[in-house]
């Protein structure tokens, strides 16, 4: 209680603007460790054992949803109400119902809800946006985990707008388009992939320069402020050595409403 408390007092006004909300609760959290999946369902899980939220280690995505969550927050009943409408597609811990899947889970279920916008049509000309679609085999996946699923047995087709990477690296002035407080997907096209989102983080600006806060095993194990620009250099270096057929990002932001 006490950290939350501490973490609400430091970040969040009814006041403050949108993207200021957004700027301060997602710098709290600079050089909190990395670590992959760190939640789950609670001490009562039957599968997934670890808290329903922390703020001691983050992986990508519940990074993500911390900052969002908080946002909408003033208490911590609040704040644990909207972690699980976030994570759970009904809103309750459950394993089965968790989103898991960015494309198909989290993405539908938070727009569905009210919770973010895809924003990646309106914030450029559609002339240079494409599209990635994909299937994802949650049967497969579960057998992989060895859970019994409980979903059925045909893939889901997806399909996600994005800006591809060569876009901004040969027009760079493109990130000024992108306002404070949006959040990204980073999508890699494989030929063999199991989804399309890799990576989720937050842009935010700092005297104009556009910055990417994200949790990250690529940058010392802990959540990190870099240069946007010089982030998605990196991931755009790095599509052919993965095999990667097409990257670029997606974008969302939050919505005030509760």
């Amino acid at each position: 209680m006490f950290i939350f408390l501490i973490l609400l007092s430091n970040s969040y006004s009814a006041e403050l603007p949108y993207h200021q909300s957004i700027e301060e609760i997602s710098k709290q959290f600079l050089g909190v460790p990395y670590v992959l999946d760190p939640l789950g369902e609670g001490k009562h899980g039957s599968i997934d054992t670890d808290p329903l939220y922390r703020f001691d280690q983050f992986d990508c995505t519940t990074y993500v949803e911390t900052v969002i969550a908080l946002s909408r927050s003033k208490t911590q009943d609040e704040f644990a109400k909207n972690m699980n409408e976030i994570r759970y597609s009904t809103g309750e811990p459950d394993y089965f119902k968790r989103n898991h899947f960015i494309e198909v889970d989290w993405m539908p279920s938070n727009i569905q809800k009210g919770i973010v916008e895809d924003v990646t049509a309106g914030l450029f000309d559609s002339k240079i946006l494409k599209t990635a679609h994909t299937k994802i085999d949650k049967r497969s996946w579960y057998k992989q985990k060895k859970k019994t699923s409980p979903v059925g047995e045909k893939p889901i087709p997806v399909t996600l707008t994005y800006l591809p990477l060569d876009q901004i690296i040969d027009h760079p002035k493109l990130l000024d388009q992108i306002p404070s407080g949006t959040f990204f997907n980073l999508i890699k096209v494989k030929s063999h992939s199991l989804g399309l989102v890799v990576h989720q983080g937050v842009l935010v600006r700092n005297e104009g320069i556009l910055l990417a806060r994200h949790a990250t095993k690529l940058s010392r194990d802990q959540v990190v402020e870099m240069n946007a620009l010089g982030l998605f250099r990196m991931y755009f270096r790095n599509q052919e050595s993965e095999g990667v057929k097409s990257a670029g990002l997606n974008f969302f932001k939050k919505l005030n409403s509760l």
